[in-house]
């Protein structure tokens, strides 16, 4: 699936002002607004698969914007533009009745998900689990992995643990170094779906996420398959790097 095209991006990044990380939010906001206006209106003309289409795209503009406010000052943008992102990528997998949202039991929260069924019928599918990394969230790791996993036969679950996403943002619940209390709740979820091979389950972790899930192997043996892409070989080396040599 088309999350973004190429001629709307290299038209609103033209618009972006170098270094200015308000003219990133705004071009990116209006682009993803005028995009949700098109969802809307096609999707009340009856063009289900032009408006689907165009609220992935919102979805993809909306976290774009909301991408570099970090700072508790801006923290009120990052907040609507997820839940703009996610409102709007509930929109667009109405036209997909194998895609649908989940929560799995997490303590007193639930942590947010989606599940993508496998487009091949028949025997149980493999799953693929797919946890996100330090700024990632479960909309872009579906785009990212899900409809290639469904197409080959995969089922596919992604999800956003404590520090990622909304239990970052609306429940401040961070990151923590024992991530394999997150992947044992993530597993016994979905030990618990119907039509799945829990014989065949492939744990993928892409960029903080590639140290988040040996984690979660280390700690589980139903795990079938470990795919660690990180994209770091020593995090901790890259991360100390924008110090000066006094501080680290």
């Amino acid at each position: 699936m088309q999350s973004a095209d190429v001629g709307e991006v290299i038209k609103t990044a033209r618009r972006i002002k170098d270094g200015d990380i308000y003219s990133w939010y705004d071009e990116w906001y209006k682009e993803a607004n005028r995009i949700l206006g098109l969802a809307e209106k096609w999707e009340k003309e009856g063009h289900a698969t032009s408006a689907s289409e165009a609220y992935f795209r919102a979805t993809t503009y909306f976290q774009s914007a909301g991408f570099y406010m970090l700072a508790p000052q801006d923290r009120d943008r990052a907040r609507d533009c997820r839940k703009r992102s996610r409102a709007t990528f509930l929109k667009a997998i109405e036209a997909y009745p194998n895609i649908t949202y989940v929560e799995i039991p997490y303590g007193d929260v639930v942590i947010p998900g989606y599940l993508a069924k496998s487009e091949k019928t028949g025997n149980k599918a493999p799953i693929v689990i797919v946890n996100t990394g330090f700024d990632g969230s479960a909309e872009d790791s579906f785009n990212g992995v899900a409809w290639a996993a469904m197409k080959r036969g995969y089922d596919c679950l992604v999800f956003e643990g404590p520090g990622q996403g909304e239990l970052f943002m609306e429940k401040d619940l961070y990151f923590r170094h024992d991530w394999e209390v997150v992947g044992k709740a993530v597993l016994d979820y979905v030990e618990t779906l119907p039509g799945v091979n829990h014989d065949k389950i492939v744990y993928l972790g892409v960029s903080m996420g590639g140290y988040l899930a040996p984690r979660v192997a280390a700690f589980d043996d139903r795990i079938d398959v470990l795919v660690v892409n990180s994209g770091l070989f020593k995090l901790y080396e890259c991360a100390f790097r924008i110090f000066p040599d006094d501080v680290t």
